[in-house]
């Protein structure tokens, strides 16, 4: 890994404004793929000449439920080329074991990867769906965390510095309609809303970690914690 960790944004750029302020404002330099257009396919050997150390798994539209088995129940049309390229660019890093952040969409796109599926429409979306703004709401970690459930190669030590950084945010923004159904394999629920729909997932024995929550959009959250969260991962890739 370089001495000055390069972040790739899996979306087009302009598209995630927000992101990008979050990362630069980490002091990390980042990329984002090729841009592309609907119907448009970026094949596999472009994607594999970028050149990343971390992946950070951007928010957006609905999930294709084509990705997960199902029918199409309530998801709103997908973009199914970016939930490709998101797919193909997630399989690269875990691969190379490289860090990954998934943002509420990038957080289902993780779960759907590693074999779970999708509430179509949450029955309390009306909690968590955008509503002329992100909504707020409270959060609570998952019982026996940290103590209990190891991350990241299942050093307790990373899930202590992860409940650090997370405990002062006990009410986070939302904006979503669907939320996780069933954990994909090797995944945690690390805190929940107050209807368990999992708003922080990581897994137990790799470097990736999913907010369904916007904390690019949480002033507070990116000055002081944003980084944080990408140097955890990086140091638990370089173990």
């Amino acid at each position: 890994m370089s001495n000055n960790p390069k972040i790739l944004i899996a979306e087009d750029e302009s598209r995630c404004a927000n992101y990008i302020s979050a990362v630069e404002q980490a002091n990390y330099p980042w990329l984002c793929p090729s841009a592309h257009t609907k119907n448009e396919w970026l094949p596999l050997h472009k994607l594999n000449r970028l050149s990343f150390d971390f992946l950070l798994l951007p928010g957006g539209g609905d999930v294709s439920p084509l990705l997960y088995g199902q029918k199409n129940t309530g998801s709103k049309p997908p973009d199914f080329v970016t939930d490709l390229i998101q797919f193909q660019l997630l399989q690269l890093a875990h691969r190379q074991r490289k860090p990954i952040l998934g943002i509420c969409k990038g957080m289902q796109i993780i779960n759907i990867y590693f074999g779970g599926d999708l509430h179509q429409h949450l029955p309390t979306s009306d909690v968590h769906c955008y509503q002329k703004g992100d909504q707020m709401h409270p959060i609570h970690f998952a019982d026996g965390f940290p103590e209990q459930t190891g991350l990241f190669h299942k050093h307790s030590s990373f899930s202590t510095e992860l409940y650090r950084i997370l405990e002062p945010y006990r009410e986070v923004n939302s904006a979503h309609h669907q939320g996780i159904r069933r954990l994909g394999e090797g995944l945690r629920t690390i805190q929940h809303s107050s209807d368990y729909i999992p708003e922080t997932i990581g897994h137990s024995s790799l470097p990736i970690l999913g907010l369904q929550w916007h904390p690019e959009r949480l002033a507070d959250f990116k000055e002081k914690s944003f980084c944080r969260i990408i140097e955890l991962l990086l140091q638990s890739a370089s173990m």
